[in-house]
């Protein structure tokens, strides 16, 4: 089944299309196993601006129909623009467009600092926020660095695990916490863990049955777990932030993230 990024732009200028959209893709991916290819060219930032240009990768199968919000103040001679919300957000990304993308007359006053944009550049662009944002950082000449020390970094675990925590339990509330994509993304879920943590296939199928078989009162467990492993990750990222924040002297930031880590703007929002 292929789309050209024309007629797949038609249809996202309609939210309600593209959520019809997605859970037609869902079904066929889910139920048939069929992999949904959009075909798309390559083409410029002259011929198309940023937004149209996202538009034309492949759509992430879990959809863009989630809330996002953007929030600026300004600061000790700079000025703040943040886009939080959910992950696979088309209003993330309508608020990146309006007022950040519209207002890049002079891309060497900015710095970009985007949840998950390492990971874009290491395993390739989507139609989704992260993606745009990293490239119109590319694209505009505008440095960029992810200012979030996710969950399940090491450094995070380590922290969990010198509070008693059985290192089975983490990775079992991280799958638990992942389980609706563990779902519909087994083999790809399976091998980052893998990659990441050096955990085996068989290992992780342990895990994942853990999971699925978990009472509810074993899934409260592995939810407090994972708020543990959630505020080490936002200590982290607040002091990266931080670093980063001082590396970069441009005066205007724009921060995107998802809400999860919205704690950590804290000491730049007092």
């Amino acid at each position: 089944m292929l789309f050209n990024c024309f007629y797949q732009k038609e249809i996202y200028k309609s939210i309600e299309n593209l959520v019809l959209l997605k859970l037609v893709f869902y079904d066929l991916i889910v139920a048939k196993n069929i992999k949904v290819v959009i075909k798309h060219k390559k083409m410029t930032s002259d011929s198309l601006s940023i937004y149209d240009e996202i538009l034309c990768y492949p759509a992430p199968a879990s959809g863009l129909h989630r809330s996002a919000s953007y929030l600026t103040w300004s600061k000790e001679d700079r000025m703040y623009h943040v886009v939080h919300g959910l992950h696979f957000s088309l209003q993330a990304m309508e608020l990146i467009k309006n007022n950040i993308e519209a207002h890049l007359e002079d891309p060497q006053q900015w710095v970009f600092l985007v949840e998950g944009c390492d990971a874009t550049i290491r395993f390739g662009f989507e139609c989704d926020e992260v993606s745009y944002a990293t490239l119109l950082a590319i694209r505009s000449g505008i440095p960029y660095r992810d200012p979030v020390i996710d969950p399940s970094q090491p450094e995070v675990i380590k922290i969990v695990k010198s509070q008693g925590v059985d290192e089975r339990l983490i990775y079992a509330a991280q799958i638990h916490a992942l389980e609706g994509t563990v779902q519909i993304f087994y083999d790809e879920t399976a091998s980052y863990f893998s990659e990441k943590y050096g955990i085996s296939l068989e290992k992780f199928a342990e895990f994942y049955k853990t999971v699925r078989s978990a009472n509810k009162q074993k899934r409260k467990e592995l939810n407090r777990i994972y708020d543990r492993l959630s505020k080490a990750s936002t200590n982290l990222s607040r002091k990266k932030l931080r670093l980063s924040l001082q590396e970069y002297q441009q005066p205007n930031v724009f921060l995107y993230f998802g809400n999860a880590h919205l704690p950590m703007i804290d000491f730049i929002r007092k």
